[in-house]
């Protein structure tokens, strides 16, 4: 399997990359739900029960981008785990264009072949771009945010929440603002800061999120009774943001989670390897089945069946879907992993993979040392 440095291994915590299969999990629930259109239908019991789910599964990226911040400020830029997982992006990419065209003899547009060739810098995966454009961020973010004294950052939270939270919420975002990058750089902030001065301790976080899901499912329900009894009371702002999954009561159900998460303890060896093993492969999850040709597979083959389902039927479905795609990619990748190790058996092509590897250290270690502050490159040159 590829390789993990031990460093690596230590500064990961076995319960973060537990919630960090949950959260992968949650997306392809997502996923499953909103390409039948159940979300979007018409008021029944299909459309309330799709929301609850929605509700609950909605916190998948605000979990993501809170475990991002959360170690963010604890290590350097490495350009090799930008490397991997664009590489990664290509790889799988480049496999689904070749099966739809070769296999399936589907006719491609221009749109579908530029983004399967660019599959990141076009954004057909929005979250893989976004991750990679803060990644490459972080040290500039780090800088500032060393800086910053405690009630300083909390005070650019506080700032940041009331806007996002309440005024963005419910007005049109200033242009500045507007899209999901400054949102994601917010919650990004707020993961960093528990990292640097939250401390662990038990509270009734798990019970705050399921409050989180039935605010959000309230408030939404609420809305879209609204809007269709007297649609020119709700601006289409509020509308939209009530459906966005960054939006502030998802951002809260995030966080609460995110700090339950904290506070377990996972002691069993074989557990921590088996958490460990499929933690890497989510990613590949997200990559193989939201590839553009799989979703618009998904949105037309699911789009119209919810509407001849039964509320069992739809949970059913509901259930076993997203179970079934998350073990298929996550078997997929495993596989993947397997034939890179098998190839690295072979010693000159191991040395291949060991010189480039060796090349990138060399160009991040530069690059660290071209961004870091000077105070901080000098006490590393003393130590």
């Amino acid at each position: 399997m590829e390789q993990q440095t031990q460093s690596q291994t230590k500064t990961r915590d076995t319960n973060i990359e537990l919630l960090r299969i949950l959260a992968m999990f949650m997306v392809v629930v997502i996923h499953c739900i909103c390409y039948t259109g159940a979300t979007t239908n018409e008021i029944t019991s299909n459309w309330f029960a799709s929301n609850i789910l929605l509700s609950i599964a909605g916190v998948a990226d605000v979990l993501f981008l809170l475990i991002t911040g959360y170690y963010a400020m604890k290590s350097k830029l490495n350009i090799k785990k930008i490397a991997l997982l664009w590489g990664k992006t290509i790889f799988y990419s480049y496999i689904i264009f070749a099966i739809y065209t070769l296999v399936f003899h589907r006719r491609m547009n221009f749109y579908n072949i530029y983004s399967s060739i660019f599959p990141v810098l076009s954004g057909n995966y929005w979250f893989i771009t976004a991750y990679i454009a803060l990644y490459l961020l972080t040290p500039i973010i780090k800088i500032i945010v060393q800086k910053l004294t405690q009630n300083q950052f909390k005070y650019l939270l506080i700032l940041l929440g009331i806007y996002y939270g309440i005024v963005s919420f419910i007005f049109e975002p200033s242009v500045i603002f507007k899209g999901h990058f400054p949102r994601v750089i917010f919650i990004y902030l707020i993961g960093a800061y528990i990292g640097m001065y939250v401390k662990e301790k038990k509270d009734h976080y798990f019970a705050k999120y399921l409050l989180m899901c039935a605010v959000r499912t309230l408030v939404f329900v609420f809305v879209n009774v609204l809007l269709k009894i007297k649609p020119n009371v709700i601006n289409n702002n509020m509308a939209y943001n009530i459906d966005d999954l960054l939006n502030i009561i998802f951002i809260l159900g995030g966080i609460f989670l995110f700090m339950g998460f904290r506070t377990i303890k996972i002691n069993n060896k074989t557990l921590q390897k088996v958490i460990t093993c499929v933690s890497a492969s989510t990613f590949p999850v997200y990559i193989i089945h939201e590839s553009n040709l799989n979703r618009n597979i998904w949105t037309i083959t699911l789009n119209k069946i919810p509407n001849h389902w039964n509320l069992g039927v739809l949970m059913t479905y509901s259930i076993m879907a997203p179970v079934t795609v998350f073990v298929l990619c996550i078997l997929i990748d495993l596989i993947r992993r397997l034939i890179v190790y098998l190839i690295r058996k072979i010693p000159q092509i191991d040395s291949i993979f060991t010189k480039t590897a060796k090349k990138v250290d060399n160009i991040n270690e530069r690059i660290n040392k071209f961004i870091e502050p000077k105070e901080e490159r000098v006490l590393e040159e003393k130590v």
